[in-house]
């Protein structure tokens, strides 16, 4: 893969606060998680589409393929609000039991997802009936963000311990 010229543009502080993290949906589109809102932009316009204003510190963004379909997942504090994005950000559901802020999020299969979080845990959930499969406790330290890395069902994490 090669890049052929970057593209970039500055989004409004203003509009969006600090920004924690961004999620390519495709060639045109992404998405922002910041201290105050999700928004959607257009690469091609460098505008935002669509936005929820109504949350606070998005720490993490993801897109998932759930039943080949697309949804967002965002670490909103200590839980994880799953969005459809097919047409409009709508809020499908919401995954509840960190004790603190949850800091990265993936898929281990198709209906399974997992979280990790400051808490020192891991909470493995099943998507479609929301229900926690397996509550896994982690390091002696907080878990960093960059660290989950998902392949062929089996994740590793890692923290500062001691």
């Amino acid at each position: 893969m090669t890049i052929d010229s970057p593209v970039s543009f500055w989004i409004s502080v203003l509009q969006s606060g600090v920004i924690y993290d961004l999620e390519l949906l495709d060639s045109n589109t992404f998405f922002s998680g910041s201290e105050n809102e999700i928004a959607k932009w257009n690469l091609n316009s460098e505008t935002s589409i669509d936005s929820i204003s109504t949350i606070d510190n998005v720490f993490c963004l993801k897109i998932l393929y759930i039943n080949n379909i697309k949804r967002l997942a965002a670490c909103v504090g200590s839980e994880v609000f799953i969005y459809d994005i097919t047409t409009n950000l709508n809020l499908l559901n919401i995954l509840y039991s960190h004790g603190d802020k949850v800091v990265k999020i993936d898929l281990l299969s198709q209906d399974i997802l997992v979280s990790v979080s400051h808490d020192n845990t891991a909470i493995i959930f099943d998507i479609n009936s929301n229900a926690i499969r397996q509550r896994l406790s982690l390091h002696n330290g907080q878990q960093l963000k960059t660290v989950l890395s998902i392949q062929n069902g089996i994740f590793a994490t890692s923290g500062l311990d001691r």
